[in-house]
């Protein structure tokens, strides 16, 4: 980025009065820059000022401003994670409900239906998915630097899925089993959609 480049991001974006000479004269260190410019060119490099400030070699300087933007990078991915993991729990959640009321509390005389059976399959199948996703979002907080206080996610609703596999597990392969291999199909067809046995 030019220093004229430069002087147009810091006024269309943060409504600075930069010029290309004024951006000259800073890296001259015949004018100093103020806290609230310094934050915004940090900003815009996407580094942290701290980095941005420090007295180091060159070579040092690039392989910390690397590392810092490789941090706010996992900042972002943990956020994202988080959120999407927030979607898919929802996910998750409204199918085990929609298992568990399937049983009515009658376990023992409960026998899951192809459709049913299908369901707890797909269930523990995003269940496993969540657990990848956790873990990603857990390494991707752990290298960003967010607090431990920041890293919290609901966890009843994953023990409640395990829970609802576990109660019925069985019993869908029980009726898994009876079924013929053309019966599975017309249940289960390869689109992933689901049609009456």
């Amino acid at each position: 980025m030019t220093q004229t480049d430069l002087a147009r991001v810091l006024q269309t974006r943060y409504g600075l009065r930069f010029h290309q000479q004024t951006i000259q004269r800073i890296e001259a260190e015949t004018r100093p820059i103020r806290l609230d410019e310094a934050h915004c060119v940090a900003d815009v490099f996407d580094v942290s000022l701290s980095s941005m400030t420090s007295y180091m070699e060159a070579s040092d300087q690039a392989l910390q401003l690397g590392v810092d933007r490789v941090r706010r990078s996992c900042r972002r991915l943990f956020e994202n994670l988080t959120e999407d993991g927030l979607e898919l729990l929802e996910a998750i959640d409204q199918l085990t409900s929609d298992v568990f009321s399937r049983d009515q509390g009658q376990l023992e005389d409960w026998a899951p239906t192809p459709m049913e059976a299908w369901a707890l399959v797909w269930l523990g199948s995003t269940s496993d998915v969540m657990g990848d996703l956790l873990s990603a979002r857990d390494e991707a907080a752990e290298l960003a630097g967010v607090p431990d206080g920041e890293r919290g996610f609901p966890s009843d609703s994953l023990d409640l899925v395990g829970d609802t596999i576990e109660r019925h597990w069985e019993k869908s392969l029980k009726q898994w089993s009876n079924l013929s291999t053309a019966d599975l199909m017309k249940a289960v067809p390869a689109d992933g959609q689901h049609r009456e046995a």
